[in-house]
């Protein structure tokens, strides 16, 4: 229900964007709407995921990572083990769409004069493509054959261990990413010549990026200190995934609304 309302909610912002763009500002749709839709519809295909998790029968406290603990059949082991693995790819294809949501934004908002400023977006730019590479590689090469991810044979099963280090390594790319987006648009939000309210409200938005990444550290150490201890349940991890992937895509979609900062200002100055 939480994940459900998360996507309902950054439906509403995406359409308000989208009107913003289409039908106040009269412009075209922009590269960074379409990575914002791809990344809702990420989303959307995380959550349709953990429906058919749910069925299986899988997301109980007592299964954890590596679907040890499930009694069910075992063609419905192979089946979750399959599907656990496919559901890599739209967990980290969103938060790398978001990701190039942002950054498009960015160069939208930093100024061709500001050229120091815009090689380092253009260096952010190359080195979070990069980490979307790595990752997805590691996601779909670190197990080979690809069958070994859910296959029921001890002997050519990929190791548990594996796929713990696909997901630190996961993560640690994905933090990287998340600090140079946050860092970036203070480079130049100073020099902006905004009222003050409005700047105020622009740092705001900008600032709830700590949000995000106080969300995906948090699901990095819950998992960490679980898997210290014992493995930990697949229900604690779809639930921290689902979490990170929408605070995400919620923070993504805020920064191109800061129009409406200004649209408010104006209605309660004529009011």
């Amino acid at each position: 229900l939480t994940e459900w309302s998360f996507i309902a909610v950054t439906a509403v912002l995406i359409a308000a964007r989208i009107y913003l763009r289409l039908k106040i500002n009269r412009k075209q749709f922009a590269p960074s709407d379409v990575f914002i839709c791809l990344a809702w519809c990420c989303s959307v295909t995380m959550a349709s995921f953990d429906i058919v998790f749910a069925k299986i029968d899988i997301l109980r406290p007592d299964v954890d990572y590596a679907l040890k603990g499930f009694s069910g059949p075992l063609e419905k082991k192979q089946k979750g083990l399959k599907f656990f693995w496919i559901a890599n790819f739209p967990f980290y294809m969103g938060f790398y769409l978001c990701k190039a949501a942002i950054l498009t934004f960015y160069n939208q908002l930093f100024p061709p004069v500001l050229r120091k400023r815009r090689f380092v977006l253009w260096a952010a730019i190359v080195c979070v493509f990069c980490e979307w590479i790595v990752t997805i590689s590691l996601s779909l090469f670190y197990c080979w054959p690809i069958h070994t991810n859910w296959s029921l044979d001890p002997a050519e099963r990929c190791p548990t261990s594996r796929a713990y280090r696909v997901l630190q390594v996961g993560w640690a790319l994905h933090f990287s990413g998340d600090i140079i987006i946050f860092i970036l648009p203070f480079l130049i939000l100073h020099e902006l010549k905004l009222d003050a309210v409005v700047k105020v409200g622009v740092y705001c938005t900008f600032g709830l990026g700590i949000i995000n990444i106080s969300f995906c550290l948090t699901r990095f150490l819950i998992i960490q200190v679980r898997l210290s201890e014992d493995p930990p349940s697949i229900s604690l991890v779809e639930l921290w995934c689902a979490l990170d992937t929408n605070v995400c895509l919620l923070m993504a979609c805020l920064p191109p609304l800061r129009p409406y900062l200004r649209l408010i200002g104006q209605s309660s100055f004529f009011s």
